[in-house]
């Protein structure tokens, strides 16, 4: 909201009222959103100070004096107060509150971040086409550049660090905040400073609308179908269900499903997927923290229950796969390949703000048929199997890719299927 007044001091006495005002007002419409979601039980009024929990509580009422304080100094004291944003504070402030919580995967979001967040979800959006992610040290990481998209068509590979957009350090960037930096509008460029290995190059990228592919499959030698998932997205069971479908008609008698590098998604997506090849039995359950329990099952008539069946997953196989391996693991119809997961058995809900903003939050756990919670554990395969190691030149070419047949973990997966097609 842009004022023109020229005296400064009734300017700056609104700014102190509505920021004031902001602030106060959205710490109340945030615990008001956690009650009415049964996020907490209402108590009675404590004190200010209560003693008896051995640590110091603090109340509504010293949040809002402690904000009046801050906002006194700051329209007494601030030399820039003149050119406060009060909107990019606000929002700052409803960060600052969920960052609080100390859980890294409960993030707010601004009215711009939430728009880009479902369109994300929804299968389509505009940018670069490649999935990021953080790595070990917290850089923004390119895990997959899309086929044909802006990423790939500019060299980007698997690997790359991102160290800047347009001169923005990501360094300690929250991964949401770097993804907002890597959309735009269509047909916008942006400066992307990359770092591979030891070298550091810039290169431009314009943006594009970016139809997400997140599944993608071909038929192997001995009649086995190959299915690669990138994403659970809401696009992703059709397009799922599609391949295997023309797999099957193919002549395939068993698949391989790769999920490696596939973060998650939505929950609802994998248990239609699942729905698919799985009998009318238990597909996983939640619990929230008044131990409600939610279960999940198959409904629909499923796929050939002898088909061999093998999954792929790795450390970066994270939430919905892990639920979607998790399940074949615990009914045996699959076996698993590759290396422990990543173990993120949490359940975020996101939910939208009358502003257009909105809050992720994590609201329950995960459990697989028989019970297990994956969260910081993982899951581990029922045969581990490594990739070449990197010093393993001949196996890699000059953009990081494996080379045809120096793909372990799928060659093992490839070869059980094919042993079980062949004990029929």
């Amino acid at each position: 909201m842009n004022i023109e007044d020229k005296n400064p001091d009734l300017k700056s006495s609104f700014q102190k009222g509505l920021i004031t005002g902001l602030l106060i007002c959205s710490l109340f419409a945030l615990i008001f959103l956690f009650v009415a979601k049964g996020g907490i039980h209402p108590v009675q009024k404590q004190t200010e100070t209560d003693q008896t929990s051995g640590d110091t509580q603090v109340s509504m009422s010293d949040i809002e004096k402690k904000l009046e304080s801050l906002e006194s100094l700051v329209d007494e004291y601030y030399y820039y107060s003149d050119d406060m944003d009060t909107s990019a504070i606000a929002d700052k402030v409803y960060a600052a509150y969920i960052a609080g919580l100390e859980d890294k995967y409960s993030e707010y979001y601004t009215a711009d971040e939430m728009q880009k967040r479902m369109e994300s979800i929804n299968g389509s959006y505009c940018g670069i086409g490649a999935v990021v992610s953080k790595n070990e040290d917290g850089e923004i990481t390119i895990i997959l550049p899309y086929e044909n998209a802006p990423a790939a068509n500019a060299g980007l590979q698997p690997g790359d660090i991102i160290l800047s957009i347009d001169g923005t350090d990501l360094s300690g960037m929250e991964l949401e905040q770097a993804v907002t930096l890597v959309k735009g509008e269509e047909g916008t460029s942006a400066v992307f400073k990359v770092r591979r290995g030891e070298e550091e190059f810039e290169t431009t990228i314009t943006r594009q609308q970016v139809n997400v592919p997140t599944v993608s499959y071909e038929m192997k030698e001995g009649n086995v179908g190959y299915i690669y998932i990138s994403s659970f997205e809401m696009s992703t069971p059709e397009q799922y269900k599609n391949a295997i479908d023309d797999l099957l008609n193919q002549g395939a008698e068993g698949i391989v499903f790769d999920l490696r590098n596939n973060g998650g998604g939505a929950l609802d997506a994998v248990i239609d997927m699942l729905d698919y090849i799985l009998p009318e039995e238990l597909l996983m359950y939640v619990e929230d923290k008044f131990e409600n329990r939610k279960n999940y099952y198959s409904e629909a008539e499923c796929i050939d229950e002898t088909l061999p069946m093998a999954v792929i997953i790795n450390g970066n196989s994270a939430s919905a796969s892990e639920v979607f391996t998790g399940a074949l693991q615990d009914y045996g119809r699959a076996k698993i390949f590759g290396t422990k997961s990543y173990g993120k058995g949490v359940v975020q809900n996101l939910i939208p703000l009358n502003d257009g903003s909105g809050v992720k939050l994590t609201i329950a756990e995960y459990f697989t048929p028989l019970g297990r919670n994956f969260n910081n554990n993982g899951i581990d395969p029922d045969e581990t199997v490594e990739l070449p190691d990197e010093s393993q030149t001949e196996a890699y070419d000059e953009k990081g890719y494996l080379k045809e047949g120096y793909d372990t973990q799928l060659n093992a997966a490839v070869s059980y299927i094919q042993s079980q097609i062949a004990e029929k």
